[in-house]
Formats: structure tokens, sequence, C-alpha cells
């Protein structure tokens, strides 16, 4: 019995054993089978996922294959255009050659006109300066004394008058400048600017033998000056702002009247080129500077040269006058700076320091007169 008994036990906890196992099993299979179902639902939902992605992809090919076909329709009449585009534009360029060949022949032929002219002009005058010559010659010394009536009389040089800019408080500028307009009105390059001291204008030179006035600020073009024979170096406005003063590669210095658009005078007698030339403070002086080394000063009102000005050896680049005196500056391809005193017609100072040729020169708006130092 007790045998048994003890068997009987031992079965008993191998039962409870395996009815443990067999719970957990199940539980294990249950979490197996919750799984299944999860994976099932993420697989159908992969398929259906999948089937979507497949139908968008079907239908962007057949778009991508309708828009090749559109792309080698247009690609064809691209072509088409291109081909017509670079004919028209081979066209223009040569109509644009055509016309800038009209336009330079005609410049040209108006420029020999006005040579034409000037020559006609100077070739009557010689005629008539001869035949008076001749008239005169046969004349009697009392006649002749009789017709040829009171002279012009060298202009004398005015006093230094105090300089107005003195009194003025000039305001530094703290602004940024930027570019407003842009104006296309010479043929070649710009080689000096002028601004005038009356009116809102200002006058341009050019390389192009000629130079124009245009209005500030809107930038019109309201004149055009041509007479000289080769480019226009300079240009200075008279203090009334009445007549401009330009100087040129023809070895001359001319004066313009503004208000009817023509030369008043031509001053010839520099040898080589005019590179600068400025107006005097009264108007009545203009001063120039020549590559044939010298400066001189012009009267204008008996359109004479009343004094030739040496010191420099090599080309007079630009002169200025110092405001409100009777001196002015040069500065030269000699590397100096040199001031001069057009009553004593001398050299006051020379100014030595440069390395290279001088091409510009500026004076200080509240320099002191020297009559007012003194």
């Amino acid at each position: 019995m007790p045998q048994v008994y003890l068997e009987n036990l031992q079965l008993l906890e191998q039962l409870n054993t395996y009815q443990k196992e067999l719970d957990t099993a199940k539980i294990h299979v249950d979490k197996a089978e919750n799984v299944g179902k999860k994976l099932c639902k993420q697989r159908d939902l992969k398929k259906i996922h999948h089937r979507r992605v497949q139908q968008e992809k079907d239908k962007q090919n057949a778009e991508i294959e309708k828009l090749k076909e559109i792309y080698e329709k247009y690609q064809k009449k691209f072509k088409e255009l291109s081909g017509k585009y670079e004919a028209l534009r081979t066209e223009k360029m040569l109509l644009d050659f055509q016309r800038k060949g009209i336009i330079a022949r005609c410049e040209q032929q108006d420029k020999a006109k006005k040579r034409l002219e000037e020559a006609l002009k100077a070739q009557q005058e010689k005629e008539v300066f001869e035949n008076k010559m001749q008239d005169e010659t046969t004349k009697k010394p009392e006649e002749v004394k009789k017709d040829q009536g009171p002279q012009a009389e060298p202009t004398p040089i005015p006093d230094e008058m105090p300089n107005p800019n003195l009194e003025k408080h000039f305001d530094p500028l703290n602004i940024s400048l930027t570019v407003s307009r842009s104006r296309k009105g010479h043929m070649l390059g710009v080689s000096s600017i002028a601004i005038s001291p009356k009116k809102d204008i200002f006058a341009t030179s050019s390389d192009d033998s000629t130079w124009k006035l245009w209005t500030l600020p809107q930038g019109d073009l309201i004149m055009c000056g041509e007479g000289h024979q080769d480019w226009v170096s300079c240009l200075s406005f008279h203090p009334k702002g009445m007549m401009l003063a330009t100087s040129s590669g023809d070895c001359t210095v001319k004066v313009w009247d503004l208000v009817t658009a023509s030369y008043k005078a031509t001053f010839m007698e520099h040898s080589e080129a005019v590179w600068s030339v400025d107006y005097h403070f009264s108007g009545d002086f203009l001063v120039s500077g020549s590559m044939d080394q010298s400066s001189k000063l012009w009267d204008i009102n008996t359109q004479k040269c009343r004094f030739s000005y040496r010191g420099h050896v090599d080309s007079v680049n630009v002169v200025k006058w110092k405001p409100y005196t009777n001196y002015f500056v040069t500065g030269s391809a000699d590397k100096s700076i040199s001031l001069w005193d057009i009553r004593s017609n001398l050299c006051v100072q020379t100014f030595n320091g440069h390395n290279n040729a001088v091409n510009s020169l500026s004076f200080n708006l509240q320099v002191i007169p020297a009559a007012i130092l003194t």
C-alpha cells in the first residue's frame, strides 16, 4: 500500500506539472495567434498599399509617355523657331552694321561739308583781306589812318576780389551715391565734364570731336557743338554761364556762344594739341595748356594771346585758376606744378615731388586770395 500511495503522489505531481506546462503553452499559442493576426493585417495593408503604388506608377508612366510625345512635337517646333531666330538675328546684325555704316558716312559727309564751308569761308575772308590790303597799299598814309579807326585795347587785369565761399558752411556728404541715370550720347570716350555755374546744365567733351550740353537731373540732351577737327580734351564755362570754352587736339581753343550754339572765337597759336582750358573769374581771360610745353593767356575781348608762359620741359596737361585771384597753376608731364602771376607774367613757385606726370589739379573753394592775406 505505501508503495502504491507514493507512486500515486508522483503521478499527481507530474500531472500538475504537465497541466502547468499545458496552460503556459496555451498562453504562448494565444499570443502567437494574436501576433499572426496582426502580421496578416499588416500584410494585407501592405498589399493594398503596393497595389495603390503600382497603380500610381502605371499612371505616371503613362503621363511620362504622353509628355515624351508632346516634347518630341515641341522639339521639332523649337528647332524650326531656333533656325528662324538665328536667321532673323543674322539679318538684324547685318542691318545694324549697314545702319552704323550709313550713319558714319552721313557724319563724315556732314563733317566734310562743314570743313568745305569753313574752307570756303576762310578763302572768302582771305580774298576780302587781300583785296583790302591791295586797296590800302594804293591809299595814302593819311587815308589809311583815317580808315583804321580806333583799335581795341588790351583788357585791364582786374583786382582780386574777396572769396564769397569763405562765409559759407559746407556740410560733409554722409550719403551713399548711386547711379540714377545713364545716357549714351558720344560715339567715343568722354574726356571732360563741366557743370554750369548759373543753370542746371552740364557739358561733356569727347574724343569724337564734339561737345554736348545736358540738363540736370533729367540728363536730356539740349545742344551739340561741332567745329573741332580732332578730339575735344577739356571745357570750361564762363562765370556767367552763357559761353563755353573748349580745347582740342587740333591745336585750337574755341569760345562758344550757348545762345546761338556757334563758336564766337578761335585761338590757334598753339603748335601742338591743347590739353586744358579754364576761365578767369572775371570772364575776360582764358588760360590754356598744351603739348607744346607752354600755357597761354587769352584776352577774350581782343581775341588775342596776351602772353605765353614757358617753364615746363614737357607737355602742360592741366591748367587751373586760383579762385578769385590773378594766379593760375599748371600741371605738367615733367612731374612738376607751377604757380604763375598774370600781372608780372612770372612763375611764383614750382612744386616738385610727383613720380609721374601731373594730370589733374583742383583748389579748395574756401581758398583765401593773396590780396586779403597781404
